[in-house]
């Protein structure tokens, strides 16, 4: 994160993981709406040209990136210099966008990844992952509290646990694993238009389609979806998808850490040891900054919910 100062107003580029989009904002965060703002930060060299030309190559035409854009007097395909970039592939940099007061998405999202570096910095003490592996080995040639304390059910979240999860959680699971088999929300009548899919615009009864309701007329994602646990209800089946496709978390670092950063990690579904040596999370990914796995941020996702 960089930080400059002008007229006495701090302003801050932050990146938010996962996905690793930029954006620089000035004011507090958490302070009120009117006294803060926000624009994204850009990018510093060019941009790859939007009309993905470069994918349209072939290999006859592979001297400059060219798109397909009409055809010769018999009907053939032809390629000519794709209008955009002009057969470049790139684009220049736009220019910097303007500051803007921002969505509520976003701040929270800001907010969220500010509490994802605090906790980096404050609540993740150091890796120890030599030693943790080796307790872990040594646990299953002798017996004692050493045995017990780092033993295989000493460690917890080694299969995911839905039980408590919410949908939101639950549908992150799902979009990281399993895409294909998230169930599709349930839907009711829209009230705006009763389920009929039209609404009269005015006094004379002619009607339209009913804006509240596009893609599906008459009918709108049931409100009360992500809190139904009913045998058949849909955070039931986005927990059921779950079980069915959850495979045992292979840990590749371990890393000791606070015991309120523990329990929280716990509360997530991540892999944690929790014994009377310590506290210490297994993390199931590696060679990238423990910032950009986006495991903090569900903590603080869930801390933001919460209020806390």
């Amino acid at each position: 994160m960089t930080r400059s100062r002008g007229r006495n107003t701090e302003t801050r580029t932050i990146q938010l993981w996962p996905g690793g989009r930029s954006l620089t904002y000035r004011g507090d965060a958490d302070g009120p709406a009117n006294q803060r703002s926000l624009r994204d930060a850009g990018q510093r060299g060019p941009i790859r040209c939007q009309n993905y030309c470069q994918d349209n190559l072939t290999p006859e035409a592979n001297e400059a990136p060219r798109a397909y854009m009409g055809r010769d007097a018999n009907g053939a395909a032809i390629l000519i210099a794709c209008g955009a970039c002009d057969g470049r592939g790139y684009m220049p940099q736009p220019p910097a966008p303007h500051w803007r007061k921002g969505t509520a998405d976003e701040w929270r999202r800001i907010r969220i990844e500010l509490r994802a570096e605090r906790y980096q910095e404050i609540e993740i003490y150091h890796c120890d992952s030599s030693l943790i592996d080796a307790l872990i080995e040594q646990s299953g040639n002798e017996r004692g509290p050493l045995a017990d304390a780092f033993g295989p059910d000493a460690i917890e979240n080694v299969y995911p646990n839905p039980d408590e999860w919410d949908a939101e959680t639950c549908r992150e699971w799902i979009a990281d694993h399993c895409e294909s088999e998230l169930p599709t929300v349930p839907t009711v009548d829209c009230p705006r238009c009763e389920g009929t899919g039209r609404v009269p615009t005015d006094e004379t009864g002619t009607d339209a389609d009913c804006p509240g309701c596009k893609t599906d007329p008459g009918q709108i994602p049931d409100p009360d979806a992500d809190e139904d646990e009913g045998r058949h209800g849909y955070l039931t089946e986005l927990r059921d998808v779950i079980r069915d496709h959850a495979d045992a978390a292979e840990v590749y670092e371990w890393w000791r850490v606070s015991p309120w950063l523990c329990a929280r990690l716990r509360a997530v579904g991540e892999v944690v040891i929790d014994n009377n040596y310590g506290e210490w999370w297994g993390r199931c990914t590696t060679g990238q900054g423990l910032i950009m796995d986006g495991v903090l941020q569900r903590v603080a996702a869930a801390e933001e919910k919460d209020g806390q």
